[in-house]
């Protein structure tokens, strides 16, 4: 099948593989495009506290002042709001459909299921991020 300007997947949005993973064919440094781009961007995001950036301390999620509380739901309120926030403010790129936050007490663990869509994409993506308390 020959690819046309119509069937060709177009890119709108490409990052750095946070592993810095080598692409085998350029032997360039591997990149995401699209929904797999804006995913990791989200993910980061989230595991970011404020402060761990230089020259951007307002920069991330600060979640991880919320995994040693007990789990309520008044916790995972406030988890939800502060992934909504964070997403609002650094990442344009996706429209966010709904955040679910979920916690799972007898391995301590938060599970956050976020749904969105790419914007100039048609389908929404969905992208579950575990939790843990290290300590």
């Amino acid at each position: 099948m020959a690819i046309t300007p119509i069937t060709k997947k177009r890119e709108y949005y490409s990052d750095l593989d946070k592993a810095l993973t080598l692409n085998p064919v350029t032997n360039d440094v591997a990149r995401k495009i699209n929904e797999n781009a804006v995913k990791e961007s989200i993910t980061n995001l989230i595991l970011t506290n404020r402060g761990d950036r230089p020259f951007q301390p307002e920069l991330g999620c600060d979640i991880r002042s919320q995994l040693f509380e007990s789990i309520t739901q008044d916790t995972l309120d406030t988890i939800k709001i502060m992934i909504s926030e964070t997403l609002d403010a650094y990442e344009p790129r996706a429209d966010i459909l709904g955040i679910d936050v979920g916690g799972r007490i007898d391995s301590n663990e938060l599970s956050v299921t976020i749904t969105f869509v790419v914007i100039n994409s048609d389908e929404p993506t969905t992208l579950e991020i575990i939790l843990n308390r290290i300590r």
